[in-house]
């Protein structure tokens, strides 16, 4: 089933629900506002991670193919390339004519993944096409892939362990120590004393518009306008007893939830322009955090 993403907390779920992490139609770059805000996109992204993460990260991915051919298989260390345009770099720091622009068209990217699906919304389900290990898999049974796959996830644990000393029995307890680390990381930010005068007056305007508004706390408030579509989609889906998506919608039916949800994502961006220009780019840094203590792009 379709749900917020699971990272970590409301810093990393307001990253990847409600900007522009990568909205680049099958890995091609979107047309940029202007060449000033190209220049400015390019700055942000060179400076967006450390060189000694980029280190760690290598050794990881060196691990893991150590790690795979012990048990049998091929794997190339492989990391993926920054696929973001510009627009979507500026988005995801909190400029207003970027965020605009995106969510003219695609809204909180709920119901326009459905609509759109040639277009990378999520950076977490972007495919890589230039992913070596892509030929390996598909080169396999579907039970040697199953196993492929297992044994994948045995290998980053291992890996991880190893290069950053996060020692984990297994890729659920992994992910649950993320998600740990990640809700410090939200709390720290619901906490700042700017970001917390920011979204009273937010959350007031979206009162004011008709949205219902639980907490203005700021890892909240993000969330008031586009957790309304997410429900609508689950429902629309159905859930299974296990947790897996049962029933698929239409892009014609999903077009018409869309134009809703593009209405909604522009009220609240013009509600929060301000306060998305002051946590958008702390809601980054802390995402960055996590991802160089987890070893993730």
């Amino acid at each position: 089933m379709l749900k917020p993403w699971r990272f970590a907390g409301p810093v990393a779920f307001l990253l990847v629900a409600l900007t522009a992490c990568s909205a680049t139609p099958e890995g091609k770059a979107a047309e940029s506002p202007t060449t000033s805000k190209a220049q400015a996109g390019e700055s942000t992204r060179a400076t967006s991670g450390s060189s000694s993460a980029a280190v760690k990260r290598r050794e990881i991915e060196a691990a893991k193919a150590d790690c795979m051919k012990k048990k049998g298989f091929t794997y190339i260390a492989y990391i993926p390339k920054d696929k973001s345009s510009d627009t979507a770099v500026m988005a995801a720091n909190g400029d207003y004519a970027a965020m605009k622009e995106f969510r003219s068209k695609y809204g909180f990217k709920i119901f326009s993944q459905i609509v759109y699906p040639d277009v990378q919304l999520h950076s977490s389900t972007a495919r890589n096409d230039d992913d070596p290990n892509a030929a390996i898999l598909a080169a396999l049974s579907d039970s040697q892939n199953t196993t492929y796959r297992s044994s994948l996830e045995d290998c980053r644990v291992q890996a991880v362990g190893t290069v950053l000393g996060k020692v984990a029995g297994s890729a659920k307890d992994l992910q649950e120590a993320r998600m740990r680390r990640g809700e410090q990381l939200s709390e720290q930010v619901d906490v700042n004393p700017r970001l917390v005068e920011l979204a009273q007056p937010y959350a007031d305007c979206l009162k004011g518009k008709g949205y219902r508004v639980d907490s203005a706390a700021p890892g909240r408030v993000t969330m008031a306008a586009s957790w309304p579509f997410w429900q609508e989609l689950n429902a629309l889906r159905g859930e299974s007893k296990t947790g897996e998506e049962s029933d698929e919608i239409s892009q014609e039916a999903a077009r018409q939830h869309l134009a809703r949800e593009i209405k909604a994502a522009l009220d609240d961006l013009e509600c929060g322009k301000d306060f998305y220009a002051v946590y958008l780019p702390e809601a980054r840094h802390e995402e960055s955090i996590l991802n160089e203590e987890f070893g993730e792009p």
